[in-house]
């Protein structure tokens, strides 16, 4: 058994759902524990009883489940980290983009540059 870390209790929080909200007026006063999947055999081996047992055979299909999951769709988690980064190179690249842009037009603006033809299109030009 570990206690998780406050960036752990602040990626479980994201979710609504399953936690409580951290601050005033929450339960959660500290960081809470959490076992590993060794832990869950220790603890079935020390604790007596039909619902205890019961639960720790529970906890135990569900490590092997999200063990199971895990490997099996490791790829698609590469692939989400991949989309990421890219996602987030491209989201850089744009803002470079857009502070050009607008240096661009203040420049047009401080300068007073007019526009002497329309748009073309096909070799034809289209006042606007």
């Amino acid at each position: 058994m570990f206690q998780l870390s406050d960036t752990e209790v602040e990626e479980l929080s994201r979710s609504k759902i399953l936690t409580l909200n951290k601050g005033r007026g929450s339960n959660i006063k500290y960081a809470p524990y959490a076992f590993t999947e060794q832990g869950i055999y220790m603890l079935m081996t020390v604790l007596k009883g039909d619902l205890a047992v019961t639960q720790s055979k529970m906890l135990i299909r569900t490590f092997k489940e999200m063990k199971h999951f895990i490997q099996n769709n490791s790829h698609i988690f590469a692939e989400l980290d991949n989309i990421k980064n890219h996602l987030l190179e491209s989201d850089l690249h744009n803002k470079e983009t857009d502070k050009k842009i607008k240096e661009l037009f203040s420049l047009m603006d401080k300068y007073n540059v007019k526009e002497t033809q329309g748009i073309f299109f096909q070799g034809q030009i289209f006042d606007y």
